[in-house]
């Protein structure tokens, strides 16, 4: 079994070094967009300004993936983990559950009652139902042009 763990960017420098991992992921993950939204400078500006958080995804000492996330605050009071970017490189051996424990703990320790994740990928139902997630929502949205 593959030994996983997660770093959380803290350094601008470190940011910087990992660049190129944020960009390909950005890239693979709003290719699937009918609407791209992100670039991957959009999350280097967003850890830079703190909106987010930014965790490298390790295995066995390689790093193979990142993943983004913030905590938001509900009308009445309710905390929870919003995971705004997942990437693994292709290739990388199943670790769900330990990207799950991971996000349980993050969400644990910034007092969140939940976790929520939006994502262009369909497969990620069958993937994250065994973690506990359902769906909830889906976003359907078009474009409207006047004149």
């Amino acid at each position: 079994m593959a030994v996983s763990d997660f770093i959380l960017v803290e350094t601008r420098e470190s940011l910087r070094e990992w660049f190129g991992l944020i960009d390909e992921g950005v890239e693979a993950i709003e290719a699937r967009r009918n609407k791209r939204i992100a670039i991957g400078a959009d999350v280097f500006t967003a850890v830079v300004n703190k909106d987010v958080d930014l965790y490298l995804i390790r295995v066995d000492e390689e790093v193979v993936g990142f993943l983004t996330s913030c905590v938001n605050v509900g009308i009445l009071g309710s905390h929870r983990l919003f995971i705004w970017m997942l990437y693994l490189r292709p290739g990388t051996p199943d670790i769900g559950g330990e990207v799950d424990a991971e996000v349980d703990l993050i969400a644990a320790e910034n007092g969140c009652s939940g976790v929520d994740f939006t994502t262009a990928r369909p497969a990620w139902q069958r993937r994250l139902a065994k973690y506990g997630y359902v769906p909830e929502t889906i976003t359907f949205s078009k474009e409207l042009s006047y004149g």
